[in-house]
């Protein structure tokens, strides 16, 4: 419901997990040399939706790290966990 949304988009705890920290998964995914910004956003798509992004989505979150870097996965995963996929399968 509506609630949820609201609580799931503003909550600090989703704020404080989606962070480049140390120790984060995606932190962990850019100390990774061998992969590609491609990889990393396969991966980010498989750990939170459990498929692969669709070429749209794929494209969007390609232009979002471009543009913000480090920032754009934080806000990537910020976007997944928010995504409908996500807080109706999870």
């Amino acid at each position: 419901d509506i609630t949820q949304a609201v609580l799931m988009m503003n909550s600090p705890f989703i704020l404080r997990q989606v962070k480049v920290q140390p120790g984060s998964y995606v932190s962990n995914l850019l100390e990774q040399p061998s992969l590609s910004e491609s990889d990393r956003v396969q991966k980010l798509f498989t750990r939170f939706l459990t498929r692969q992004p669709e070429q749209a989505e794929f494209a969007t979150a390609k232009d979002l790290i471009q543009t913000y870097g480090r920032k754009g996965y934080e806000d990537l995963q910020w976007l997944l966990v928010n995504k409908v996929d996500f807080l109706f399968n999870y």
